[in-house]
């Protein structure tokens, strides 16, 4: 079933409110990016996925795939930088192997 072409319109006009209102709290960060805080009454920026930076790039891109709006890219390509620039001060530690260290079961069997 074809939904009537008003109901698409209602539902894009809806997503694009829904848009101004994910992205109009973004802070700008240096070097040109934005970030967004996990509540809006926070001051720390924060890169995290379910709630701010990293959950809002994935949305804009669907949205500039959707409606062909060049500025949802720019912004979802903002919010990369900054999420990048903060992997150097923030988050990255956790996201790097761990060192090597030795098994207690010895060598890896290939090397036995």
């Amino acid at each position: 079933m074809t939904p009537a072409p008003e109901a698409v319109d209602e539902v894009e006009d809806l997503a694009v409110d829904g848009l101004r209102w994910l992205t109009g709290p973004a802070r700008e960060t240096p070097g040109g990016g934005l970030a967004w805080t996990t509540k809006l009454s926070d001051d720390r920026l924060s890169p995290t996925l379910h709630t701010s930076t990293a959950g809002v790039v994935p949305v804009l891109l669907d949205a500039w795939r959707h409606f062909g709006d060049d500025s949802y890219a720019d912004t979802a390509l903002r919010a990369a930088r900054s999420l990048a620039d903060s992997c150097v001060s923030y988050a990255c530690a956790a996201t790097r192997p761990p060192p090597t260290t030795r098994s207690l079961a010895g060598p890896p069997a290939s090397s036995r």
